[in-house]
């Protein structure tokens, strides 16, 4: 069942990340103006960390190296109401982050590309995979940060979230769950 509403879950946020059926963002910039915009499942946070912006830049850099630059596997069958099997699938959900510098500071952010054996594409994704976060990093102060937070605010992609709004506020944490 778990496997089920996950793979709900990965065509229902590919409809919905792509612009409930229009074009996927293609850049950061865009992904930002499609936060800006608003909607259910986009969400914008902003704060200030006592951390220098080299620190947290070398917690990014580091932790999404380990963490996020990786594929997932997964597999299993849909079944209708009556609990017979109507479909297997395989699917294979390769992440990838970027952790670079821009005008006053830097910018991370996280795509995360999705195929599957049986996938119904609602709507087309962006060749490189759809964007789930981008945070911008800027320096305040010489032991101070402020971060621009865009992200997805779904349960499919909460652990990668939570996680990273603790690396933005300078803790080495744990990776995320990808599975």
């Amino acid at each position: 069942m778990k496997k089920y509403i996950k793979f709900t879950l990965i065509i229902v946020m590919g409809y919905l990340v792509s612009g409930c059926g229009g074009k996927a963002a293609t850049s950061p910039k865009e992904f930002k103006q499609q936060v800006g915009d608003g909607g259910y499942f986009f969400k914008k946070e902003k704060f200030v960390v006592g951390k220098s912006h080299q620190f947290i830049t070398n917690i990014l850099k580091e932790r999404s190296k380990t963490c996020l630059n990786r594929t997932v596997k997964s597999s299993g069958s849909m079944q209708n109401r009556q609990g017979i099997t109507t479909s297997s699938y395989t699917a294979a959900d390769k992440y990838i982050s970027v952790v670079s510098k821009k005008k006053n500071g830097t910018q991370m952010y996280v795509r995360m590309h999705m195929s599957s054996s049986n996938m119904i594409e609602i709507s087309k994704q962006h060749k490189d995979g759809n964007f789930i976060v981008v945070a911008d990093i800027d320096k305040k102060t010489n032991s101070s940060s402020v971060v621009n937070f865009y992200y997805i605010d779904s349960s499919a992609y909460e652990t990668i979230n939570n996680t990273m709004r603790k690396w933005l506020k300078g803790k080495k944490t744990h990776c995320p769950k990808l599975n």
